[in-house]
């Protein structure tokens, strides 16, 4: 997917969305936060929701259903015309991951 964003922009036709479209990219990356992957995707102009309004690393994984999650391989990655209000983790009910929430508003929006 990362190979069809430049500059948080869709670069071509993907799916649903048009040339020139800005990108949301949400969900389940099953890499963790430090995997070079990740680094890719900030290099097409998006930014992690996440990492932008939190400093704890934010876990959304773990190895054993009953222990903690350990690694964030959950993210809502976004373009610069968004802006992100606030993003948070919770446990989801039936799912072995956390999920992770984020309010974006339009930029140029007050």
């Amino acid at each position: 997917v990362l190979e069809h964003i430049s500059e948080g922009k869709l670069k071509d036709e993907f799916g649903a969305g048009k040339k020139g479209d800005e990108v949301i990219l949400a969900g389940d990356f099953n890499v963790p936060s430090f995997d070079p992957v990740l680094r890719v995707a900030k290099r097409t102009g998006l930014t992690d929701a996440y990492s932008e309004c939190n400093r704890k690393p934010g876990p959304t994984w773990g190895p054993f259903k009953k222990g903690p999650a350990l690694l964030r391989l959950d993210f809502i990655f976004f373009s610069k015309k968004f802006r992100v209000l606030r993003s948070w983790s919770m446990k989801t009910p039936g799912s072995d991951h956390r999920a992770v929430i984020a309010d974006l508003k339009w930029a140029n929006e007050g």
